[in-house]
């Protein structure tokens, strides 16, 4: 088992996020019901996830440098930014809209988050 790094414009699915879906009935069809992409952790409390889109990733264990000044994480074998382009905030946004009021008010503040699972 290894870690991946998933790097994200959106919201982190967290507890709060999994309490009110299931207080809602729909814990067992996040990604079906509301678009939330769910990963797989073996020893996450919750799974992982998020709604919004992926900016890039990595699952090596290699060293990764992030470059403040071009907004990119930098590692041996690749790298991509982590600034979001007006496209993929809009298209985040959008998914965000969509959702349940009710299920609004548990998100975390959209922005660029590190969500970690495991392989």
């Amino acid at each position: 088992m290894y870690t991946i790094v998933s790097v994200i414009y959106g919201c982190p699915m967290t507890k709060a996020v999994w309490s009110k879906l299931a207080e809602m009935g729909k814990d067992d069809v996040p990604e079906e019901e509301y678009g939330f992409e769910e990963m797989y952790s073996g020893s996450a409390e919750v799974p992982p996830g998020y709604i919004g889109v992926d900016l890039g990733g990595f699952d090596e264990i290699d060293p990764v440098r992030i470059d403040l000044t071009n907004g990119k994480f930098i590692a041996e074998r690749h790298s991509f930014s982590f600034a979001p382009t007006p496209q993929q905030e809009a298209e985040a946004q959008a998914k965000i809209d969509a959702l349940p009021d009710e299920l609004k008010t548990v998100l975390s503040p959209v922005g660029v988050w590190i969500v970690w699972s495991t392989s």
